[in-house]
């Protein structure tokens, strides 16, 4: 089976257009494109699962509540996204009156309601075809998410940090392309 992913310049067009757009939907692609949470996951996100003490955890926390396998999980998160997060906190808390630690990560731009998966699969959609000439769905980010982290580690973290319980559901992510494959042999002299 062959998946189709975003290329590293087509990553960078979403991230700029997003920035332009709001700082909300930048943080919302960079989680997505930089964690390969799932859309559903992405929405039921709290503040807690990313704070702690007012500062941006090591770790994004997939609450068991919210997770497709009902097992928590932690997502190490990068030092670019950790800053991308604390402008997005640092630009909400002008928005609001205060930030609760139980309160929807990723809102409506002026109420504490949580997106839906529907509003957000519009946002990104509606960027990607502002981007790059086409509609994009959330999904494609986290194909895009494991097929990163899969050229850089093994197929166990890559099942670890998707969340899947079966290793087959992350064997889609194990197309290698010709560069790949240059790579294999090269690291065998």
């Amino acid at each position: 089976m062959t998946i189709t992913v975003l290329t590293k310049d087509e990553q960078a067009q979403l991230l700029f257009k997003a920035l332009n757009s709001s700082q909300r939907d930048y943080a919302i692609l960079a989680t997505m494109l930089n964690t390969g949470v799932r859309v559903g996951e992405l929405v039921g996100l709290i503040f807690e699962d990313i704070l702690i003490q007012g500062h941006i955890k090591e770790s994004l926390i997939v609450r068991g509540e919210i997770s497709k396998s009902g097992q928590d999980r932690e997502i190490p998160i990068s030092k670019k996204l950790r800053q991308v997060l604390q402008d997005y906190i640092t630009w909400l808390e002008t928005q609001v009156v205060r930030i609760e630690s139980s309160m929807p990560l990723f809102q409506h731009m002026h109420e504490s309601f949580p997106l839906t998966t529907r509003q957000v699969e519009r946002i990104i959609g509606a960027i990607g075809k502002e981007a790059i000439g086409r509609k994009i769905h959330p999904h494609l980010l986290r194909h895009t998410f494991a097929t990163n982290v899969m050229r850089v580690a093994d197929i166990r973290v890559v099942q670890e940090l998707l969340g899947h319980s079966n290793i087959a559901s992350t064997q889609i992510y194990t197309h290698p392309d010709s560069s790949d494959l240059s790579l294999a042999v090269d690291k065998l002299e």
